[in-house]
């Protein structure tokens, strides 16, 4: 049974939020990540032909994250404007035609509910606190245990 049009553009809302808030961390993952990469290979360019060894792998590292990051943080922004959509018309059924035909939604995922399209937004918003996480670590411990 589908829900009442009040309570799907409510429930569209809060994931239309969600993913404005989990999208708000690809700058935090952005920042960290060209900070931690400039300090990991800055000495090559005070010192040219040296850098740590350990620069090479912070730089990597926070490269591969920082690139993850901002996939992740382009999906919540694209959900947050999607999700904003279906405030204004809550017709899952439609969304759903237009994303398949469009290829932008595997049609298995066709048919979710709204609980279930939120419940994707928090494990893209959670993986994205986690990359932000390991960026932040990554930084910490080079500037910890590195040569800066």
């Amino acid at each position: 049974a589908a829900a009442d049009p009040g309570t799907a553009r409510r429930e569209a809302a809060i994931g239309a939020a969600l993913a404005r808030a989990g999208g708000g961390l690809r700058n935090a993952s952005l920042t960290v990540g060209l900070v931690a990469a400039w300090l990991a290979i800055r000495p090559t360019f005070i010192e040219p032909g040296w850098r740590p060894p350990v620069g090479d792998l912070v730089f990597l590292g926070e490269v591969l994250l920082l690139a993850l990051g901002q996939w992740l943080g382009l999906r919540l922004t694209l959900d947050a404007d999607l999700f904003a959509d279906l405030v204004r018309d809550p017709d899952l059924a439609g969304f759903d035609a237009a994303m398949t035909g469009l290829r932008l939604m595997p049609k298995a995922k066709a048919g979710r509910s709204m609980a279930a399209r939120i419940a994707g937004v928090r494990r893209l918003a959670r993986l994205l606190g986690l990359v932000l996480a390991v960026q932040i670590a990554l930084l910490v411990g080079f500037l910890l245990f590195g040569v800066v």
